[in-house]
């Protein structure tokens, strides 16, 4: 099943190395700038969602 990961640029929670071990695991990762992606850049939010909603 086709998943997205999208994360905060920096994120608190997973680092540049977890990221790479979900995209060998098959997520897609997008990486939002901001703390608060839906706040601090709404658009980049938006713009990692193309075609997946």
């Amino acid at each position: 099943m086709p998943s997205l990961v999208q994360l905060a640029d920096p994120s608190l929670t997973i680092d540049t190395e977890a990221a790479d071990q979900l995209r060998e695991r098959g997520f897609q990762v997008a990486v939002v700038a901001g703390h608060c992606i839906h706040r601090d850049d709404l658009e980049g939010l938006m713009a990692s969602l193309q075609g997946w909603i």
